[in-house]
């Protein structure tokens, strides 16, 4: 089976953010740009920036945690105290 090609998708409610990256990243790189709101992206995958500490409450964890659910820090917070 072949692997799927990754594909990142940056976004920013940010216009002049997203101009940026727009000149930064060549036509040929798997990635999307996006001028828009969080919860108008369709993906599989959400990758957060977020605290060792699992504190899902503010900025883009923010965000992350209105889409899929409140009960998701509690449950990231139980993942990281079961690490070793």
């Amino acid at each position: 089976m072949k692997d799927k090609e990754v594909k990142y998708i940056l976004f920013d409610k940010n216009q002049e953010m997203v101009a940026a990256w727009k000149e930064f990243f060549s036509e040929g790189a798997n990635v999307e740009i996006f001028h828009g709101d969080f919860n108008s992206i369709k993906c599989d995958t959400i990758v957060s920036p977020a605290n060792s500490f699992g504190f899902m409450d503010g900025g883009i964890d923010y965000a992350i945690s209105d889409r899929l659910g409140w009960d998701l820090q509690i449950k990231l917070q139980q993942i990281i105290k079961d690490l070793p």
